[in-house]
């Protein structure tokens, strides 16, 4: 049984907030502890003891760099559990299944081509596969797994289902966690499903063209559009979980037919196998692999830019809606490079209001691993989480 001094009360309050302060700021001397907490250096003692007792914390000497001469001082630490979370990334045309420990710490990725939209088993059975396949070549096993995050290219609420019968079609009404869970043989609570652009602006947060930013917009633009908000450093999915639908901005009310049943939606223009098909017409060759040709051939180059101008009139109304310090263009089309942003940064200029039309726009740096970097980054934080709550 956890022993817990009466000094700190029956549900641990004050050990919770400790731990919060330790997660966020890392090792801090027992000074920097109390200071932060706003008590005394005698006051944290009694809860310190409990904590490093429990296995909360750990002590040690603090790094030698900044050190002063004389005996080594002792850090606080809090301990990270065992334990292996699954990061799932379900692409429109591929799976891919990463592994990490709870620090965050990739151990193993494996990708396979699948059609995602229209057979979700056959997606979700190749989950499974590499999954199993990376535990394996990780030397973890299925009862390692402490949580597991899929993302999903569709709209995904709360309840981790996607809530549209056109988009991702052979998902929808379908309990993805359950689903999931089964296949892994893991309890269904430790399954978590949202959107995968969302995943993407977490994965470029974490360890991409984001890190530092705690207001901005990730862009995936594949064979969909979605965009993935944080805001106020942490990710927002909206009242019911379906923010980023950005793919269905409607430009031109007379257009072409979506999938979604709207005319003129963004998406049936800056598609990105709409993108190459214009590129392999003006290069006059269907051999042409589209998106590497963009800075040899000056006419794919301008259909690139083209395709960045009106992903740009989109991106305008929501430079002027959330004042976002910056834009990451990721998904496939962002392997045409800086003609899409350029492409971007003239319609935002152009469009935006002028005193949010300088937001800065950038490419992804991930590329196609945004999206499963996301996923463990947040399983892993939600597993250290639950393994750190009083109870």
């Amino acid at each position: 049984m956890r022993s817990v001094d009466p000094w700190i009360g029956p549900r641990g309050t004050a050990a919770q907030r400790l731990l919060a302060i330790m997660r966020a700021h890392g090792p801090l001397t027992r000074p920097e502890v109390a200071r932060l907490t706003g008590m005394s250096v005698s006051g944290i003692r009694p809860l310190v003891a409990t904590l490093i007792a429990d296995g909360h914390l750990t002590e040690q000497d603090a790094p030698a760099q900044g050190r002063g001469p004389g005996r080594p001082g002792l850090v606080l630490v809090p301990t990270v559990p065992e334990g292996v979370v699954l990061g799932l990334d379900f692409g429109h045309a591929h799976v891919g299944v990463a592994a990490a420990d709870l620090r965050g710490g990739q151990l193993g990725w494996q990708s396979r081509p699948v059609d995602v939209d229209h057979h979700a088993d056959a997606a979700l059975e190749t989950a499974a596969l590499l999954a199993r396949l990376v535990l394996r070549t990780s030397g973890r096993r299925a009862r390692d797994v402490r949580h597991v995050v899929a993302g999903v290219p569709g709209p995904v609420d709360r309840t981790g289902r996607v809530r549209s019968s056109t988009i991702v079609s052979s998902w929808w009404q379908i309990d993805i966690a359950e689903r999931i869970a089964a296949r892994l043989s893991l309890e269904r609570d430790v399954v978590d499903v949202e959107n995968d652009a969302l995943l993407g602006a977490v994965g470029e947060r974490a360890d991409g063209a984001a890190t530092g930013c705690s207001d901005f917009v990730y862009v995936k633009a594949s064979h969909g559009l979605g965009a993935g908000l944080v805001l106020r450093g942490e990710p927002y999915a909206g009242a019911n979980g379906l923010t980023g639908e950005l793919g269905h901005t409607v430009l031109d009310p007379e257009g072409e037919l979506c999938r979604c049943g709207t005319r003129g939606c963004l998406e049936t223009m800056v598609a990105v196998e709409r993108v190459r098909e214009r590129i392999r017409f003006v290069a006059g060759t269907p051999e042409v692999d589209p998106l590497s040709a963009v800075m040899d051939r000056p006419a794919a180059r301008r259909v690139v830019v083209e395709a960045g101008r009106l992903l740009g009139r989109a991106l305008a109304d929501v430079a002027n809606l959330l004042d976002p310090q910056r834009i990451v263009l990721g998904g496939e089309l962002a392997e045409a490079g800086e003609p899409l942003a350029e492409g971007v940064r003239e319609s935002i200029g152009r469009y935006a209001q002028p005193a949010v039309a300088d937001v800065a726009v950038v490419l992804g740096a991930l590329g196609e691993r945004a999206q499963v970097t996301g996923a463990i980054a947040l399983a892993a934080e939600r597993a250290r989480s639950a393994a750190w709550t009083f109870g």
